[in-house]
């Protein structure tokens, strides 16, 4: 943790020697703005901006919302990275520290979102998740570093104003508990990805189609007769076999379902949010 942190000092006083302009967003060695960029991607008018709404955020709903953009973190994980300079700096918002804080590393290729206390609650697995592969990530992989960081304020805030409203967004659970955080279906509960129209459309569109094309079919064979015996379609010459095939027509397959623990889903898959012994979550991805 140390060296994650004095990594991080080292460079910004690297930075103030050379430029003191680049660190127009940054301040003192012992507190970080909520927007701080160390790799200095952002203009001064971006950091002023979203360093505004970062601290609207932190003040609306009590809890830090963090950016934090360097160049490298020398291998180390990510999160733990992000969580080694919240520690050393004292961030957090309230008794419970809570936060929801967004680290990208622009030459290691890294992005981390991690979350404490509020932040848990409002930032499920699933939401860490869609945010960084829907949102993220697309534009990290075009170095669109700018634009992904205005993309984690804009589900920040979207995602704090639902929790605050008893539904923070989360996978829905067919038959979950009710309440938030818990991916159940109840009153006041997340918000579902309920997918039941879809699979509706999908069903009914194929028949509605068959249906279409059967009555085409029954209507150009309004001409035909059914004959009650055979010697219609006998020719003169009799009946002659030519050719005998056989013809697989169908197959009959039995399924049954073998139930599995509710452990085995994978990451953002079995909804709430996974925290460690300490009470943190994160999600971070390579891009």
């Amino acid at each position: 943790m140390k060296k994650i942190a004095f990594t991080l000092l080292a460079t910004l006083m690297l930075l103030s020697l050379l430029s003191p302009g680049l660190l127009a967003n940054t301040s003192s060695a012992d507190r970080l703005d909520l927007v701080t960029d160390v790799a200095g991607v952002l203009s001064q008018g971006q950091w002023e901006e979203l360093n505004q709404w970062a601290e609207d955020l932190t003040e609306e709903y009590k809890i830090d919302v963090i950016v934090l953009v360097v160049e490298e973190i020398e291998g180390d994980d990510p999160e733990e990275y992000a969580w080694g300079i919240f520690d050393y700096y004292g961030m957090g918002y309230g008794t419970d520290k809570s936060t929801v804080m967004l680290m990208l590393a622009t030459v290691s290729r890294k992005v981390s979102i991690v979350a404490q206390g509020i932040g848990n609650d409002a930032f499920t697995d699933y939401g860490k998740d869609t945010i960084l592969d829907d949102f993220l990530v697309p534009q990290l992989r075009n170095n669109n570093w700018v634009a992904a960081v205005y993309a984690f304020m804009e589900k920040a805030e979207e995602y704090l104003a639902l929790n605050a409203a008893g539904k923070p967004v989360d996978i829905w659970i067919p038959g979950g508990n009710e309440g938030p955080g818990t991916g159940g279906t109840g009153s006041g509960g997340p918000v579902q990805e309920d997918k039941t129209l879809a699979t509706i459309a999908t069903i009914a569109i194929p028949i509605a189609v068959a249906l279409i094309l059967c009555q085409a079919w029954v209507g150009q064979m309004k001409t035909a007769v059914k004959q009650r015996a055979a010697n219609l379609y006998i020719t003169a010459a009799g009946l002659q076999l030519t050719e005998q095939t056989d013809t697989f027509s169908h197959r009959t397959e039995t399924r049954r379902t073998i139930p599995t623990s509710s452990n085995s889903s994978s990451s953002g898959r079995s909804g709430g949010t996974t925290t460690s012994s300490s009470g943190r979550s994160g999600s971070s991805r390579s891009f």
